[in-house]
């Protein structure tokens, strides 16, 4: 998709996350911080957030950039080695009849 809409997508998901409890489930794992598996774009940014090192509004801006950047590292990739093909994801029809052409 158009790369305004990709990002729009992403604020917009970015913003629900946190309406929908995000920085509950940060802070519930906040005492596990140091475990790698935590070290994950949201958790990061609003751990930094319960250290005190940024405000909640930079954390949240934080999460949207560094999404963006890693929607960016994924399409990089996929270019790079997948074997892909690109859809609208309002167009759910034809996606359904790719999948079901490719495991026919």
């Amino acid at each position: 998709m158009p790369r305004e809409e990709l990002y729009h997508r992403i604020n917009t998901r970015v913003e629900n996350m946190m309406v929908n409890g995000l920085e509950s489930e940060a802070r519930a794992l906040y005492q596990f911080r140091g475990i790698k598996a935590l070290d994950t774009v949201g958790y990061r940014e609003l751990f930094s957030y319960f250290d005190g090192t940024i405000d909640i509004n930079r954390a949240v801006e934080l999460i949207k950039q560094n999404s963006r950047r890693y929607a960016k590292r994924q399409m990089t990739w996929f270019k790079k080695y997948g074997n892909w093909s690109i859809f609208n994801p309002k167009h759910y029809s034809e996606i359904l009849d790719y999948v079901r052409n490719a495991i026919s």
